[in-house]
């Protein structure tokens, strides 16, 4: 194996090293009193001069498969090495087996650096202009909603997909191990505040693609008004356009069940 022959090579060229350093201090002597000629010591001086640079390329080739050359001894030569990850993660993929002959170019299994996850955003078309390189956001899972991570805004995509959506690209500010690559995450943007109208998400029901808001006549009568909606977060929804609103008592809670009464009705 090339790893063993490589340990072999090391110790013989470091033993060979220890030889041309005492030839080179003899010849250094001799040459003090003339008894040999300057060509002579220039030899040994770059005889020693290689085999010192030959030891320390094959130091560093040592230091790359994990074996200390320092330590190294004809009575340890390693049969065996470990193969380390450049850093802390978890195995996704083994692509290899017990055996197994592999090439320089294989793949031996693929890693995944948690605190290297990038997270893909999908940001509707009205939002985009809100989303900037460098925001802060908080994002979480459907398993665990009120564990949130903070992450970062990388990078956003200049375009506009089918969907009438962009993407923008985020990276964790720390590890979260609970985040796996593929699994779907909700991310929530902070973005510059403005005075809007809102109304309890309870209040906001959807029926046939449009949003409506029931108005409370008295007498337990009810008045179903449709609305343009905007951005929502886990308490309230933005109501677009709703001067007309504004003296009228909306339903709070209970929409729902209204729209689904009144559905009953009509059939």
């Amino acid at each position: 194996q090339q790893f063993i022959q490589l340990q072999q090579d090391y110790l013989v060229t470091k033993a060979q090293l220890e030889s041309a350093r005492l030839n080179l201090t003899r010849q250094k002597d001799l040459n003090i009193t003339k008894a040999t000629s300057d060509k002579t010591l220039q030899t040994a001086q770059a005889d020693y001069s290689t085999l010192n640079a030959t030891l320390k390329g094959l130091e560093e080739k040592l230091r790359i498969i994990g074996i200390n050359a320092k330590g190294l001894n004809s009575s340890n030569i390693r049969s065996r090495i470990n193969v380390y990850a450049p850093f802390n993660g978890f195995v996704s993929k083994i692509l290899v087996n017990n055996g197994q002959y592999i090439n320089p170019s294989d793949t031996l299994f693929e890693l995944i650096n948690p605190s290297g996850l990038l997270l893909e955003l999908k940001v509707f078309e009205n939002d985009v202009n809100d989303v900037k390189i460098g925001q802060e956001i908080l994002v979480y899972n459907n398993q665990n909603p009120d564990k949130k991570s903070t992450a970062k805004i990388v990078s956003i995509v200049p375009s506009i997909e089918n969907d009438g959506s962009s993407l923008a690209v985020a990276k964790l500010s720390a590890s979260n191990p609970e985040f796996i690559k593929g699994m779907y995450i909700n991310a929530e943007v902070t973005i510059n505040s403005r005075f809007t109208i809102g109304l309890p998400n309870e209040s906001v029901v959807s029926f046939e693609s449009k949003n409506y808001i029931f108005e409370d006549l008295g007498n337990k009568k009810y008045k179903m008004i449709p609305v343009n909606v905007g951005i929502s977060d886990d308490n309230f929804t933005e109501i677009l356009k709703a001067d007309n609103l504004k003296d009228k008592k909306i339903v709070q809670n209970g929409a729902y069940g209204l729209l689904m009464a009144l559905k009953n009705k009509a059939e």
